[in-house]
């Protein structure tokens, strides 16, 4: 308990200080590329690592909603099914991702602008975050889908068949 207390003071630090950091050279990116107060088409966010993807999935991944995977968990057969299930119950805390994001990247980013390209990094992120909550599990599921699971068997094959393609 102690451990993750600290590993949660040092993320938070880590977040802090390179929210600084983006925040004082972000600044002077967009005042150099607006024009009165409209962003110009064409700017990028900054490019954001593994790392600070990694740590913002790890942050945001504290708002999900445990109790309710915990109270269907029991119903669904299959692992593609839980992990179908958390990637429903992860859309849910997807401003909590987003908000980390422009922590790291600065909230002059939050416009219509830079929408594709938030939303592509928030997806990046979710991934992650979805892997997170798979690992806590002890899923076997971590890189399945539904449609992967249902592709496997078909109706037409025969149980032999089966057990050689797995």
């Amino acid at each position: 308990m102690e451990q993750n207390l600290i590993i949660a003071g040092i993320i938070s630090l880590v977040l802090t200080i390179m929210i600084i950091s983006v925040s004082r050279s972000g600044n002077k990116d967009l005042a150099k590329n607006s024009t009165q107060g409209h962003v110009k088409k064409g700017l990028k966010i900054p490019s954001i690592g593994i790392t600070d993807r990694a740590l913002i999935a790890r942050e945001a991944i504290n708002y999900f909603p445990y109790e309710e995977f915990e109270a269907v968990s029991e119903l669904l057969q299959s692992q593609g099914e839980k992990r179908k299930a958390v990637e429903e119950l992860n859309l849910k805390i997807r401003v909590n991702y987003e908000n980390y994001l422009f922590e790291v990247i600065g909230e002059e980013f939050d416009h219509n602008s830079y929408k594709d390209e938030i939303d592509e990094e928030v997806e990046k992120i979710m991934q992650l975050g979805i892997r997170g909550i798979l690992k806590k599990y002890g899923t076997d599921c971590i890189n399945e889908s539904v449609e992967d699971v249902s592709r496997e068997i078909k109706s037409s094959e025969s149980w032999e068949d089966i057990k050689k393609r797995l």
